[in-house]
């Protein structure tokens, strides 16, 4: 099934980012930068895959 994002969809995901990027900052702080570095590529794996 392909599931594309409608032009309201762009514009609340560009309207949401930077709040989006602080949440996910504050969820992995804690983490060892390698931590983050690995889970980085995980997700981008994830996204590759259902891509």
């Amino acid at each position: 099934m392909l599931v594309s994002l409608t032009a309201e969809g762009k514009r609340l995901i560009a309207e949401n980012a930077g709040e989006v990027g602080r949440r996910v900052r504050a969820l992995t702080a804690n983490l060892s930068a390698r931590d983050r570095d690995r889970l980085t590529e995980l997700a981008g794996s994830v996204v590759r895959a259902a891509t």
